[in-house]
């Protein structure tokens, strides 16, 4: 290969490689590959003594809903998400609210249609069912 053309494919490269690289604050692939824990569903706190989680790795999702598991797909297109066909387990969730919480955490994810990535760390997902706010880990 010629050094001309080597710089030149080398180079070409590196910026794409770059490109792919240089995620900003409110960049929603910043929260692939992360744990984050509910602090908030539609404004409420999280029932003391449940956890609620979330993590994609690609094209998926899985987490606790409460006292489930949880798992399925999910698509992320710019500000854009999409979860798909959610599956959960079916435990009983023992405590004053905390099946309510979990189902309607399960409803509002199922209806996400955007997310936001605050300066301040938090991950914002909205719809039709409501808003769902996260920390990560």
């Amino acid at each position: 290969m010629r050094p001309t053309l080597f710089l030149l494919s080398f180079f070409v490269a590196m910026g794409i490689a770059g490109c792919e690289s240089t995620a900003s604050v409110g960049d929603l692939r910043l929260a692939i590959g992360r744990t984050w824990t509910a602090e908030a569903i539609d404004g409420k706190d999280i029932i003391d003594g449940t956890t609620v989680t979330m993590k994609i790795e690609g094209d998926r999702v899985s987490g606790k809903a409460g006292c489930n598991g949880y798992g399925g797909p999910v698509e992320i297109m710019g500000e854009r998400v999409k979860f798909g066909s959610l599956f959960s387990t079916k435990m009983a969730c023992m405590g004053n609210g905390v099946m309510e919480q979990e189902q309607h955490y399960l409803t509002v994810l199922r209806d996400v249609t955007r997310g936001e990535l605050r300066p301040d760390g938090t991950l914002v997902l909205t719809g039709g069912s409501g808003t769902l706010e996260f920390r990560v880990e």
